[in-house]
């Protein structure tokens, strides 16, 4: 969202606006609605009887189960996302695969996408982010993560620390890391929020990719959260997710829809997630993150990103039409707020993220 009273901005003050925008789909997506259509299950085909707390546990074990398939998604947090220019940021900053500055990881944060998804296991992950003429595909195998751009021809290399988590089970999606914006990796931050408060519940049977699934219902019940509810399909036979739906309060359409339109049960061959850089490629090695460490305070579906910096940023460029001044104890700043969305940028150059009422991330700033 942009508008034409604003200049372009160069490429480095696109890539600070986009260190600062891709966190927001982060807690947006703690509890996670496009073209994904959940039909009505088939009643030829009923689901075994089970319960809310089977369910949940069922779908935390799933991931020892092989699958590959077609994913679509669809955002509409009601957040200015401002893609910035890869080359440049490439250029001005070095290659960090680790920091949320690929345009096309970021462009999935907003609009309608479809991506191709391989998973082998907790070390073996792949997806391919489609676009009309190109695609950017992300690799994991075992340590290796390739990040490989092909409209630009570039490949970029990091090499996880040992322990690393697997990415289609990370607790923070990040738009650099397009595995955790699949139903697997969506369904997994959600179970993160998941607290004792939260009504969990089974509504009918619905079919996703031909395929019949449960329909599991999380409500949280804490009132500063703007989020009202999140559905997932769990498939009837392996509990793998099959598309994760999120509503924010009182909203008759979600704001998130990720989920399968075909999927193949069973491991894929090892080649699969097996990346060599193409002849000609350029070919970069990540190295530590640049970006600003990131906290996530409190816990549950009121948790609040907090980054310490963003940098120095020509917010007049961007988003001042949207951020409106605010003042507390805690300081002044700009706050954004969407029906699922808060942001609250201080004066000082904190940032605080959340799917919360902005009282919560007053609180926040104060504490920090």
């Amino acid at each position: 969202m942009t508008s034409a009273l604003h200049p372009p901005a160069s490429g480095l003050a696109r890539r600070r606006m986009t260190r600062l925008l891709a966190p927001v789909g982060v807690l947006a997506l703690l509890a996670a609605v496009a073209t994904v259509v959940l039909s009505p299950g088939d009643d030829r085909v009923p689901l075994p009887d089970t319960t809310p707390d089977a369910l949940v546990a069922a779908l935390r074990g799933s991931g020892a189960t092989g699958f590959s398939g077609i994913v679509v998604s669809h955002f509409s947090l009601g957040v200015p996302i401002v893609p910035g220019d890869d080359e440049a940021s490439t250029e001005e900053a070095g290659p960090d695969l680790s920091a949320p500055d690929d345009a096309s990881m970021l462009a999935l944060l907003d609009g309608a996408h479809t991506m191709q998804v391989w998973y082998g296991g907790v070390d073996q992950q792949r997806v391919a982010v489609l676009g009309a003429t190109d695609e950017t595909d992300l690799f994991r195998n075992g340590r290796d993560l390739w990040r490989w751009n092909s409209a630009r021809r570039v490949a970029v290399h990091l090499q996880l620390p040992v322990g690393n988590r697997p990415l289609l089970s990370s607790a923070v999606p990040r738009a650099a890391d397009a595995t955790s914006l699949t139903p697997s990796g969506l369904a997994g931050s959600v179970l993160a929020a998941l607290d004792g408060k939260t009504k969990v519940e089974i509504a009918p049977g619905v079919e996703v990719a031909d395929r019949p699934a449960y329909n599991l219902v999380l409500t949280p019940q804490e009132r500063s959260t703007r989020i009202g509810s999140v559905h997932i399909a769990v498939d009837g036979a392996t509990k793998i997710p099959l598309a994760v739906q999120v509503y924010a309060r009182g909203a008759e359409q979600p704001a998130v829809d990720v989920g399968f339109t075909s999927i193949r049960l069973g491991r894929p061959p090892a080649a699969y997630f097996h990346f060599a850089p193409p002849v000609g490629a350029t070919v970069r090695q990540a190295g530590a993150t640049t970006s600003p460490p990131i906290t996530i305070l409190g816990s549950g579906w009121t948790s609040v990103l907090s980054a310490p910096s963003v940098g120095p940023l020509e917010l007049n460029r961007f988003v001042t039409q949207e951020m409106s001044r605010v003042s507390g104890t805690w300081g002044t700043g700009r706050v954004l707020h969407t029906d699922l969305v808060t942001v609250l940028l201080t004066d000082d150059q904190r940032l605080f993220v959340g799917a919360v009422d902005p009282d919560e991330l007053y609180t926040a700033a104060g504490n920090r």
